[in-house]
């Protein structure tokens, strides 16, 4: 599906450090609008070799719900990586 996003104002993209571990490279994002007030914080999770698809997994407790304690996607998010999906996660 395809989200329908206003682009005026043009939307501003955070972009974070970005971390190598177990395969996979997280990438601190935060997306929102000037003078709106309306910042979302998310988590892109790349495999090494992705496929083209980006796949958006939300879940009620944000990331947390879908990463483990040492930060590796976990539940869907890890069966979505582990097949070579791009995944992120929105708080």
């Amino acid at each position: 599906h395809n989200l329908h996003v206003e682009e005026k104002p043009a939307p501003i993209v955070e972009r974070g450090a970005a971390l190598d571990f177990d395969g996979l490279r997280t990438t601190e994002l935060a997306f929102g609008r000037p003078g709106r007030g309306d910042r979302i914080e998310a988590l892109l999770i790349q495999p090494a070799k992705p496929k083209s698809a980006v796949v958006i997994v939300a879940h009620p407790l944000g990331r947390k719900g879908l990463l483990d304690d040492a930060g590796r996607p976990t539940g869907v998010a890890g069966h979505l990586t582990a097949r070579g999906y791009t995944v992120l996660l929105p708080d």
